[in-house]
């Protein structure tokens, strides 16, 4: 019964913070162009996170293998982080290509710009 009772009030006291950011949402997006900039924005920081996790995997495997001292496991492991990095930037350049791919699609015109415009 004192659970129920500190979070009713708990939850109770939350509706003024709820209530004003209610108000506080304004806009969004109006136009296919915002909702592409909005897609471009999200794809250039998957991109770069895919190319920062591909170095982490190319860095690791290197350091496995240099470390290996013969094992063959653990130069199986090396080569398996080789492939996850591979893997990763292969998706990561594929990226650049999903706005034109969803473009035809839908059919619709892509805003020009986007991650394959932007300096990483």
């Amino acid at each position: 019964m004192k659970n129920l009772i500190k979070y009713s009030v708990l939850g109770l006291s939350m509706f003024p913070v709820l209530a004003s950011a209610a108000n506080a949402i304004t806009g969004g997006p109006t136009s296919a162009g915002d909702v592409w900039t909005i897609i471009n924005n999200l794809l250039g920081w998957m991109v770069g996170l895919f190319f920062l996790a591909a170095t982490v995997f190319i860095l690791l495997a290197g350091f496995k293998y240099m470390t290996a001292a013969g094992d063959e496991s653990k130069v199986t492991e090396a080569k398996n982080y080789l492939t996850y990095a591979v893997i990763g930037i292969a998706v990561g350049l594929l990226a650049f290509a999903i706005p034109n791919i969803l473009a035809s699609f839908l059919k619709v015109n892509v805003p020009t710009g986007g991650p394959a415009g932007q300096a990483f």
